[in-house]
């Protein structure tokens, strides 16, 4: 806590912003921004910029366990230290790390120094040392450098000295948002709230769009794909889930077209009205859970046929992974049991038996020539509803 007893501190650090050179300011704000958003009602007094960290000030009445747990979704953060603030005083910071010592519960420690201020007179090895000296002496402990059981740390800023000996790793990843929006094309199956999770990491900021076959199906897919966007935002961010009747446009296609070819078709006006949304939402690509080689319809040449639909690059975050891997990432984000739960699904709707597995786009082309779907989209278009999701304001 600090030392006025009012407020615990924590400092927050990140990685690849470090690396982010003249951008880093902007980094760095989009983070702290992200962070007073996530934290909001934990009894936060202050997120400030401290020295390549942010430091967090918490108010006593208010238990730190949902703070950490909140910051270890936060996208950009690397790793979390509770930490104690004292003035800049070799002996008063020697004497905190002492204390902390005499708890015990280790053999062998460490003790690591870093000195931002270099006019502290206490040199950084020197404080090593000295501190180390002291906490062997109380404890009868002996100096591990290697691999201790402990690690005693110890930071000298400009105005203030802190000490702590835990450490609480975060998900690392980028700001979300300063990657641009992207628009998520989401069903209520197990990828795509992971591939929107992958790509949040990234630091993009998704836009949900969800088809459903209304008037021939219920609302169930609809509700089951707000509440997954609702559950992979959460604290982190607002968000918003647009919400397309495709069920007619699906119709068309079965009755025009040869049945192999339907996912495809389906797909490929899938791109179209999204992309509709994504213009006024300024998105600077697709992403879909699309998997290379997961289900017949998503072969190489199937994928390529897509990747030629509109004028947005299509993102993949899960094209390389097994089914296992995904069924992990969805467990762990806390979207698996909600995934799994049975629906109403759009793709599976008209679905054929028998897609193509090999399809050449001039083919599909041609199809599409003899459907003229214009008219059928723009109703569909215009019939979208929007739903909020994650941070209320």
């Amino acid at each position: 806590m600090s030392e006025d007893a009012k407020t615990r501190t924590f400092l927050v650090y990140y990685g690849e912003l470090s690396l982010k050179k003249g951008n880093r300011a902007y980094f760095e704000q989009r983070l702290l921004k992200n962070m007073q958003r996530a934290l909001r009602g934990l009894g936060v007094q202050a997120v400030r910029r401290l020295f390549g960290r942010l430091s967090v000030e918490q108010a006593l009445t208010h238990e730190p366990s949902e703070l950490l747990a909140r910051l270890q979704r936060t996208y950009g953060v690397s790793h979390v230290d509770p930490v104690v603030r004292h003035e800049l005083d070799f002996d008063a910071v020697s004497a905190a790390v002492v204390a902390q010592a005499k708890r015990g519960g280790f053999d062998s420690f460490a003790i690591r120094a870093k000195r931002v201020n270099k006019k502290f007179p206490v040199r950084t090895l020197e404080m090593e040392r000295r501190i180390g000296g002291a906490v062997a002496a109380a404890t009868g402990a002996r100096v591990d450098l290697e691999k201790p059981d402990r690690v005693f740390r110890v930071l000298i800023l400009n105005k203030d000295a802190y000490t702590y000996d835990d450490r609480v790793e975060g998900p690392g990843g980028l700001p979300i948002g300063v990657g641009g929006r992207v628009g998520v094309l989401l069903s209520g199956g197990i990828d795509s709230p992971v591939a929107a999770e992958l790509i949040m990491k990234r630091g993009c900021h998704p836009v949900f769009i969800h088809f459903h076959s209304a008037p021939f199906t219920d609302q169930s897919s609809v509700d089951k794909a707000v509440e997954l966007a609702d559950t992979v935002c959460a604290s982190r961010i607002a968000a918003e889930v647009q919400s397309i009747p495709f069920g007619e446009v699906q119709q068309k296609i079965v009755a025009s077209s040869p049945s192999p070819y339907r996912v495809l078709l389906y797909r490929r006006y899938m791109i179209r009205l999204a992309e509709l949304v994504t213009r006024r939402r300024k998105c600077k690509a697709l992403v879909t859970g699309e998997n290379l080689g997961q289900v017949s319809s998503q072969t190489l040449e199937n994928l390529s046929v897509l990747d030629h639909t509109g004028h947005l690059p299509i993102l993949r975050p899960l094209l390389c992974y097994d089914k296992q891997e995904i069924v992990d990432l969805a467990q762990e984000i806390g979207t698996f049991d909600l995934s799994i739960e049975p629906h109403s699904d759009c793709c599976s709707f008209l679905l054929p038996p028998n897609p193509i597995t090999n399809a050449k786009l001039k083919d599909v082309v041609e199809l599409e020539a003899a459907l003229d779907l214009e008219e059928l989209l723009q109703k569909a278009f215009a019939e979208r509803e929007v739903f909020p999701v994650g941070v209320r304001p």
